[in-house]
């Protein structure tokens, strides 16, 4: 019996793994639970944009807060709130996930905004967190919190 055939074999084998592995973990695939969740954040995001609040208001909580820096908000202010503003487009990016319980999971991201807010020109970046919990079946969202993101910050993320 020769050692060396059955030595290379092993060698390919450990190699097909180790690259297979890594090529994974480049390209992540997201669990069910997240793929749902990312989806109806950025569907949150439309009806901000097309100003769709009963939409938008079915995915809220009726215990929800919105943490900004000028207040904390309940459900009714932050859907006046959104009546001040026109999105003509957002961005999502630097996507992170997480499920500290089998019913809350915590997004959170940057988003870039294009619009006006009160009429006047809005164009900032954010970085933002929700907490969708589920309740009865349904996810729905709890808290969102969005602090403005410097330009100087916005190239160290970059």
């Amino acid at each position: 019996m020769k050692v060396y055939p059955i030595v290379v074999t092993l060698i390919i084998f450990c190699l097909t793994i180790s690259v297979y592995g890594q090529d994974n973990m480049m390209n992540k695939q997201m669990n069910p639970v997240e793929e749902t969740l990312w989806k109806m954040e950025n569907q949150l995001w439309q009806d901000v944009k097309d100003h769709n609040m009963d939409d938008f208001k079915n995915h809220m909580m009726a215990e929800y807060r919105g943490v900004y820096a000028d207040g904390i908000m309940n459900l009714d202010a932050e859907v006046n709130d959104i009546a001040k503003m026109k999105v003509d487009e957002y961005t999502i990016s630097n996507k992170g996930f997480s499920m500290p319980a089998d019913n809350v999971a915590i997004l959170t991201y940057m988003v870039s905004v294009k619009g006006t807010y009160e009429d006047q020109e809005m164009s900032s970046d954010h970085n933002s967190t929700t907490v969708w919990v589920k309740k009865d079946g349904k996810w729905m969202v709890a808290l969102h919190a969005q602090s403005h993101v410097p330009q100087k910050e916005m190239s160290r993320q970059n």
